[in-house]
């Protein structure tokens, strides 16, 4: 089955979506094209069952969070480390703000352990690692584009 995916993804054209800086390039949809064949496989692509089928299923929230966690921690840490030249108050400044995100990681996590461990069995645990996880994990996607929206607009 892996060798049918890379045929279809080799097979199906793909398009470019344009928005002023932003491109994101994708396989076209199936009602993209009027040629049958690649029309059919634009469906089994667009519609995933074959990538699920040879990829398994994705990831717990939970491990993608923590991958997440550790990779922006490491560079939280690196970004404290590097230190800054400070004019005027030190509460206002990258090093502190990033120290305040290093906290917060922690706190989230110290917070997800104990409603965790408040559960009454391993199945409610996991659930409320997972719900914590999601919404960890939509809270910084929605933080990362809210800075990129920011920086586009030509926010300071």
């Amino acid at each position: 089955m892996p060798d049918l995916l890379e045929r279809l993804r080799r097979a199906v054209p793909t398009t470019k979506d344009v928005k002023g800086m932003e491109v994101a390039e994708r396989h076209i949809r199936a009602a993209e094209t009027s040629v049958h064949d690649i029309k059919a496989a634009a469906l089994v692509l667009q519609l995933g069952e074959l990538q699920a089928a040879v990829e398994g299923d994705p990831p717990d929230a939970s491990e993608r969070w923590a991958a997440m966690q550790d990779e922006v921690t490491v560079l939280l840490r690196e970004a404290v480390s590097r230190g800054e030249a400070i004019k005027g108050s030190t509460a206002l400044s990258r090093t502190s703000h990033v120290r305040d995100a290093l906290h917060n990681l922690e706190q989230a996590a110290f917070t997800t352990n104990a409603m965790a461990a408040g559960c009454d069995d391993e199945d409610q645990a996991k659930w409320s690692r997972e719900s914590a996880a999601e919404v960890a994990l939509a809270a910084f996607a929605a933080g990362v584009e809210g800075l990129c929206c920011r920086s586009r607009a030509g926010f300071p």
